[in-house]
């Protein structure tokens, strides 16, 4: 449900792997925003939620009471959120692809005045946003730095991150089984 910028063409990409590699194994369904903003791809079934974007709360609604049911209802292998958080969702692998820095930033309290929209932001990344991530079966980061620092936090977390650098494009992995392998580095 990402709407602008570098991060539709993430999402993209990994749509586009998806399509290519999975579309005769899996039936593939993203949640979007809106299906516009990404590429007209036949083997992908896109599922809009336009008022997503409607405030925090329905946001939040949708991560953690309505996806659980949708997953209930669909069943899905894979459940794959690109946008930081872990909705509360049943599935037989699930991922999340991290890359927010506002975990690393501290509560700046004048922010409450200055800039109340990251004050409350921060408090969601650092609170509730994190607040599934050990459910994950799988985390992908672009930098290693956020690889370490999420290692170091959450020690449990080591076999299941993934470092996938901006240089590599998720159509040069060869499948699931390659994250696996990655994952069993040292860190």
């Amino acid at each position: 449900r990402f709407f602008q910028g570098g991060t539709i063409v993430i999402v993209s990409d990994c749509l586009q792997f998806l399509a290519e590699n999975y579309a005769t194994q899996y039936h593939i369904k993203a949640l979007v925003f809106k299906k516009e903003l990404y590429p007209d791809l036949p083997q992908i079934e896109y599922v809009e939620f336009p008022k997503a974007r409607q405030g925090i709360f329905r946001r939040l609604y949708y991560e953690y009471v309505y996806f659980r049911k949708l997953s209930a209802r669909w069943k899905p292998y894979l459940w794959l959120s690109m946008q930081d958080s872990t909705p509360n969702v049943k599935a037989d692998v699930r991922a999340v692809y991290y890359h927010n820095p506002l975990l690393f930033r501290g509560i700046v309290w004048s922010d409450l005045i200055r800039q109340p929209r990251m004050f409350f932001l921060t408090l969601l990344y650092k609170f509730i946003y994190t607040a599934n991530m050990t459910e994950n079966d799988l985390i992908i980061v672009q930098q290693d730095w956020l690889r370490k620092f999420l290692v170091n936090k959450y020690y449990n977390l080591k076999e299941k991150i993934i470092l996938l650098p901006p240089t590599l494009k998720f159509n040069e992995l060869k499948s699931l089984q390659y994250c696996k392998n990655i994952i069993k580095q040292d860190v």
